[in-house]
C-alpha cells in the first residue's frame, strides 16, 4: 500500500518524478493530485477507477506517463484534459477501455488486447506502437485510423492478423498524415495467398514514404512460381523506400511486392531479406537462393531504372 498519508501538502508539490512498483493505491481521504509531477511510471501498480481518475487529474503538469502490468479492472478514465501530456504508454494492463484527452500527445505506445481507445482530439500524433493481441483486417483498418488519425510514423504488430478476403476490404479509414508504417506479421500455414491483401495500408495512407514489413511465414509453403494475381492500379507517389524481411519468395509476399513496385513511381530503395526479424528463422541455404532466384524472375522489367534493389 502506498502511503500517502505520509506526505504534507508541500511535499506532495514538490515532486515531478515518482517511480511505483508492486503496489496497490488507496488513499483514505480525498486526494488531488501531484501538482507538479512531470513523470509518473507504474509498474505492478493496483488501483480503482475512481482513484486513478482523482489522482490523474490533479496531474495537469505531467508530460511523461506509463501502465506496465496494472491492475485496474475498469477503464483507464481521466475526465480532466491531460493537456501537457506527450508520452504514453499502456502494455499488458488489466483495464476494459482508454478513454483522456491528450491533445499535445506525441507518442502512444500499447500493447495489450484489443479494446477501445479514445485519446482525445490530439493535434500531431508523432509515433504510434501497438502490439495487439486478436485482432482482426477489418479493425486494423477501419477502427485504428479513427484511433490514430494524424499518426505520422505507425508501427502494429500483431501475434495473429487473419487476412481475410476480398483483397481489398470496403469502408477503410485513412491515415492522413501518416509517412512511415512498420508491421510485423505471423502469417498462419494457408493464408499466405492473401497477403496481397496489405496493399489496403499502403491505400489508407497517400502521403506514405516508407515501409517497413516484418513477415513471419513458415518456410514450408515454397516458392511460388505461378501467375500472380493483382490489384487494379493504385500510385503511391511519395513512397521511397521498401524494406522487406521474412522473404521466403511464396505467392503472397511476391504478389504484394510486385504490387508495390508497379505502383511506387518515386521508388529509390528496396530492400529484400529472406532471414527474418519477426520468429524463428527454419529456413536452409537453398530456401534462400529459391526465394532470391524467385524475387528476380518476378521483378524482372518492372523496377524503375533510378531503383537500388538489394536482395540480400
Amino acid at each position: 500500500m502506498f502511503p500517502i498519508e505520509l506526505f504534507d501538502g508541500a511535499s506532495i508539490s514538490r515532486m515531478q518524478h515518482i517511480k511505483l512498483s508492486c503496489i496497490s493505491f488507496r488513499p483514505r481521504s480525498l486526494f488531488r493530485g501531484f501538482p507538479n509531477l512531470m513523470k509518473l511510471d507504474l509498474h505492478l501498480f493496483e488501483v480503482s477507477e475512481m482513484d486513478l481518475d482523482a489522482m490523474l487529474s490533479g496531474c495537469a503538469n505531467l508530460e511523461w506517463l506509463s501502465f506496465i502490468r496494472c491492475h485496474v479492472n475498469d477503464e483507464l478514465k481521466v475526465k480532466q484534459p491531460l493537456s501537457r501530456l506527450l508520452y504514453l504508454r499502456i502494455a499488458h494492463c488489466s483495464i476494459k477501455k482508454v478513454e483522456l484527452h491528450a491533445k499535445n500527445l506525441k507518442t502512444f505506445v500499447y500493447h495489450g488486447v484489443q479494446l477501445p481507445i479514445d485519446l482525445g482530439e490530439v493535434k500531431k500524433l508523432e509515433i504510434a506502437e501497438l502490439h495487439l493481441y486478436g485482432i482482426t483486417f477489418e479493425y486494423a483498418l477501419c477502427v485504428l485510423p479513427s484511433v490514430l488519425p494524424g499518426v505520422q510514423n505507425f508501427t502494429l504488430q500483431t501475434y495473429y492478423l487473419p487476412l481475410e478476403m476480398p483483397l481489398l476490404p470496403e469502408n477503410i479509414g485513412r491515415f492522413s498524415q501518416l509517412r512511415f508504417l512498420r508491421l510485423l506479421l505471423v502469417v498462419n500455414y494457408g493464408e499466405s495467398d492473401n497477403i496481397l491483401s496489405l496493399a489496403s495500408f499502403l491505400r489508407a495512407a497517400p502521403l506514405i514514404e516508407e515501409v517497413e514489413v516484418h513477415f513471419d511465414v513458415s518456410c514450408l509453403e515454397g516458392v511460388g512460381w505461378g501467375t500472380l494475381q493483382s490489384l487494379p492500379p493504385h500510385s503511391y507517389t511519395y513512397l521511397r523506400k521498401v524494406h522487406i524481411t521474412g522473404f521466403n519468395g511464396i505467392m503472397g509476399q511476391l504478389e504484394f511486392l510486385a504490387h508495390i513496385v508497379e505502383n511506387a513511381p518515386a521508388l529509390r530503395i528496396l530492400n529484400i531479406d529472406p532471414r527474418k526479424k519477426l520468429g524463428r528463422c527454419r529456413c536452409t541455404a537453398s530456401d534462400f537462393l529459391a526465394s532470391r532466384a524467385s524475387v528476380r524472375s518476378k521483378l524482372n522489367g518492372k523496377i524503375l531504372p533510378g531503383t537500388e534493389v538489394n536482395i540480400l
